[in-house]
């Protein structure tokens, strides 16, 4: 069975389809009329395209109205909220209210609508004595500052309160002094007693055999402070970097070894004196002279065995030490006789600080 608008041809329902022909809806009010979804219709005739005035047509006459109107509208601009219609055009209602309650921001409405700029830099007053912040609540805030500055190092080290009554305070490092032996870093390079220092060397091998000529052997030592405050010992500031020992007279012989002492035993713990004789060779030999291109050490051992006393040999040692340009490198030598061959051990020091203090 047909639907009202198809009618039958030979038993088959005929479908018609809509188009988009002109028409006319017999409306005086429009204009324009046109098929469309099965129906006829146009624009209206009197639409003003004004949404502040309500339009309307005289069905007979086809005469248009236009009346004002108080409706909602925009104005086009997002910074005011409320508008209305008002004597046939849109009137502005209140600005926007942006105020974010925020102290440390600058509020303000633009072509997109409120925005919050971040104003917390503003609080930088230029006083070095006041800590500059800001309270979200409050605003700005500026905090004394009540902390202390350091300069300095050693004795020389400072501490100042930075600022007193807001005035900014100058940290001044003391004046440096001679460096003497008290654990106190007087001359203020950032080293304490750093002139007395002595050399822990382990040796290795402990035994030292002298058979061919040019034999040698190696200590690795390492510095370290033996000032003592309460105690302090006159000693020459040096490094020890390489010890070694050789045949002098190119001899050999089958007992000529020379046997390191136990450092532990040793009777003459001196940094200098102490460790170029005790650690330095075997401690059978008689014979104890230094030398170093034109100057010549000797010494021997205190015949009274106390190493806190000097006697004429060893301030002749300490005294050419002492003639060693500071900053510059020697070699000690000690020869003597062991075994019935000729030897020397030799330490290649540099002297730093150089003087006996």
């Amino acid at each position: 069975m047909c639907s009202p608008s198809d009618f039958c041809v030979r038993g088959f329902c005929q479908v018609f389809f809509n188009n988009t022909n002109p028409c006319d809806d017999h409306n005086v009010c429009t204009v324009s009329d046109r098929c469309g979804g099965g129906h006829c219709s146009g624009t209206p005739l009197c639409d003003d395209a004004n949404p502040c005035t309500s339009d309307s047509c005289d069905p007979v006459t086809a005469a248009c109205g236009h009346t004002n109107n108080t409706d909602p509208c925009s104005d086009g601009n997002p910074c005011t909220a409320g508008d209305a219609c008002n004597g046939g055009t849109c009137q502005s209602g209140t600005l926007l209210n942006c105020d974010d309650g925020n102290a440390c921001t600058v509020d303000a409405c633009n072509g997109t609508g409120c925005s919050h700029t971040d104003s917390s830099a503003a609080c930088d007053d230029g006083d070095v004595c006041t800590a500059d912040s800001c309270d979200p609540a409050t605003g700005c805030v500026h905090q004394p500052i009540t902390s202390q500055s350091t300069c300095g190092v050693g004795a020389c080290q400072r501490t100042v309160d930075t600022c007193v009554n807001g005035v900014p305070q100058p940290c001044v490092p003391g004046t440096p002094t001679p460096e003497v032996c008290n654990g106190i870093d007087d001359d203020c390079d950032g080293l304490v007693d750093e002139s007395r220092v002595q050399a822990d060397c382990i040796v290795n091998p402990t035994t030292l055999n002298l058979n061919s000529q040019g034999s040698s052997f190696s200590m690795t030592c390492k510095l370290f402070d033996v000032c003592d405050p309460a105690n302090p010992a006159p000693i020459s500031g040096s490094t020890v970097s390489q010890v070694y020992v050789s045949r002098v007279d190119g001899a050999d012989s089958s007992n000529d070894d020379v046997t390191l002492p136990d450092p532990s035993t040793l009777p003459c713990p001196d940094p200098v004196l102490g460790f170029l004789y005790e650690r330095g060779i075997s401690e059978n030999l008689a014979a104890r002279d230094v030398s170093n291109a034109n100057v010549t050490f000797k010494f021997n051992l205190p015949s009274d065995g106390n190493c806190s006393t000097l006697d004429g040999d060893r301030q002749d040692l300490a005294a050419r030490l002492t003639a060693i340009p500071d900053n510059t490198s020697a070699t000690l030598c000690i020869s003597g006789k062991t075994g019935g061959a000729d030897y020397q051990a030799c330490v290649l020091i540099l002297v730093r600080n150089k003087g006996l203090r």
